[in-house]
């Protein structure tokens, strides 16, 4: 129960300023776009998940009936090489349908999600462009489109991560 509140409470602390101004270390990457933090001097009990602003990775398998997308191993691994047992600057905007903190992640001053764009490794969440808080976003997409870099290398058009949601794991067309 402590442990809830305090993870409550320093979610409150993050999405009530819109940016946090304090320092966290990133504990784990669970995926492309999803990492656990812990808040620098603080109790390492003290967890928060946060699912980077701006972009979609492609998705990691979930179980037998939500395989992943290719991509997704290549994607976390970017995103572990960037973050993990690093710490990172947090600019939070709100909590998504999981509870999960929705973030921008900067580590030595640069966005990790626009690096993962650029690299080819994610989307722009351009499903609802109300998520895309930076402009640069969109077009780092296109450009690593064109360069065919990372995921874009494929002959064929690879399938955004909110399509395969929908289509493979919501409606089994895998």
């Amino acid at each position: 129960m402590k442990k809830q509140i305090g993870f409550l409470l320093l979610s409150v602390l993050i999405v009530g300023n819109g940016y946090a101004g304090e320092r966290y270390y990133v504990q784990k990457v669970k995926d492309g776009d999803t990492i656990i933090v812990s808040k620098l001097g603080n109790n390492r009990a003290e967890m928060l998940e946060v699912r980077l602003s701006d972009i979609d990775a492609p998705e990691t398998t979930k179980g037998k009936r939500r395989p992943g997308q290719p991509y997704s191993r290549m994607a976390t691994n970017a995103l572990a090489a960037e973050v993990l047992n690093k710490e990172v600057e947090l600019r939070c905007y709100g909590l998504d349908r999981n509870q999960r903190s929705i973030c921008h992640v900067y580590a030595e001053g640069e966005d990790v999600g626009l690096k993962l764009v650029e690299a080819g490794l994610a989307w722009a969440a351009t499903y609802n462009m109300k998520f895309v808080r930076n402009l640069k976003t969109v077009p780092a997409e296109q450009l690593a489109k064109s360069a065919r870099r990372g995921l874009w290398a494929d002959t064929s058009e690879p399938i955004a991560p909110w399509i395969w949601r929908r289509e493979c794991w919501g409606e089994g067309r895998c």
